[in-house]
């Protein structure tokens, strides 16, 4: 897998140290009974590991919506909902860890009532 810069993280070899970044998203639409529907992942990755130690980040999102039919008097409603987690740090050659800090935040709105 880490093999000669082949397989999934694809490794950059530098001096001493080997690092690793990596994204990965994916995302759904459709509808169920006239009511629609979207969400979306976003992860990205990295760390750098050498004889020191290693250094790593993990941010993440997320976001779904979803929109009603129109009803006889006219009213849809729309709701969309995201997030968002951040987090770095590292771990020292004997194994101490130490975390830069983690961040989250979500959002939620709903329109049309």
């Amino acid at each position: 897998m880490f093999g000669g810069g082949r397989g999934f993280f694809n490794p950059k070899v530098n001096g001493n140290s080997v690092s690793v970044d990596k994204k990965v998203s994916g995302s759904t639409s459709g509808s169920v009974n006239d009511w629609e529907y979207e969400a979306e992942i976003n992860i990205d990755t990295s760390a750098s590991v050498s004889s020191e130690g290693a250094d790593y980040e993990v941010e993440a999102s997320a976001s779904a919506s979803v929109k009603s039919p129109d009803n006889v008097t006219g009213v849809q409603v729309e709701a969309e909902i995201s997030g968002e987690i951040k987090t770095s740090g590292s771990i020292d050659s004997e194994g101490n860890h130490q975390n830069d800090g983690t961040e989250v935040s979500a959002d939620f709105d709903i329109d049309g009532l």
